[in-house]
């Protein structure tokens, strides 16, 4: 018997201009506001906690840029990770998400 997903409805609420963003991202992107959202969520689900906490905690003031260096690189290298499995054929036409 073939696995089959399990997903959920989650309902979100945001401020008028972060949707208007949104519209304009996922048009730009040529995918729906739920699959561009859907990612996101997949995305950060999937980053360690460490990430999580730099991406949802607000900015403090002594950010600092060999902070802002360090998450790059992390990020960089798990991307590379990412590059480095073999590539499935998308159904669009648009670049694969290189952050999963």
């Amino acid at each position: 018997m073939p696995k089959t997903s399990r997903k959920a409805i989650i309902r979100i609420f945001v401020e008028n201009n972060d949707a208007i963003r949104l519209k304009s991202i996922s048009e730009k992107r040529g995918m729906t506001q739920l699959s561009l959202v859907s990612r996101m969520v997949k995305w950060l689900a999937n980053q360690d906690a460490e990430i999580q906490s730099d991406v949802l905690t607000t900015v403090p003031n002594d950010w600092s840029p060999a902070k802002s260096a360090k998450l790059l690189k992390r990020l960089a290298a798990r991307a590379s990770d990412v590059d480095a499995r073999p590539q499935t054929v998308s159904r669009t036409t648009q670049p694969a998400n290189r952050l999963r």
